[in-house]
């Protein structure tokens, strides 16, 4: 019996560890795709205020 009991506690050692890893990983995906989307809406509303701007120079002239 305290065999299978070290195995059984080797596995859920495992499957925690395992388990810490995943969710390290969705944290850092997560973390990469809301900087990534934040950088686009940047660039976009970026693009957006120089195209206005661009506007108002052709406008003002």
């Amino acid at each position: 019996m305290h065999i299978t009991s070290n195995i059984t506690e080797m596995q859920q050692s495992v499957l925690m560890t395992l388990s810490l890893i995943v969710e390290a990983l969705n944290i850092s995906v997560s973390v990469f795709t809301s900087i990534f989307c934040r950088a686009m809406v940047y660039k976009v509303i970026y693009g957006c205020l120089i195209l206005q701007a661009d506007e108002k120079k052709e406008t003002s002239f």
